[in-house]
């Protein structure tokens, strides 16, 4: 695993926000995919990342999230048929 904790090497969050300061993050289910012996861990993280005021998306949700709806209608507006039509 290299995320979701604050050991080096395994700290990607961390590590995004020291050097892309501001940029929004998407993190994909960080505790469902840990060890048990992380889940402390994963809580000092969700802190850092609360205290920095990024915004930041978490798990399945990302398919309803603005941005990637317009992702997709700019795709959709843009692509071959072939896709348009799989999206149906």
């Amino acid at each position: 695993m290299f995320r979701g904790t604050t050991t080096s090497g395994k700290d990607i969050e961390m590590q995004i926000l020291k050097f892309l300061p501001g940029v929004a993050i998407f993190v994909e289910k960080p505790v469902a995919t840990g060890p048990v012996t992380d889940i402390q861990d994963a809580f000092e993280v969700s802190k850092f990342i609360a205290a920095s005021g990024v915004p930041c998306s978490v798990g399945l949700v990302f398919l309803l999230l603005l941005p990637a709806g317009t992702a997709q209608t700019i795709i959709s507006d843009t692509c071959c048929d072939t896709w348009k039509q799989s999206r149906r």
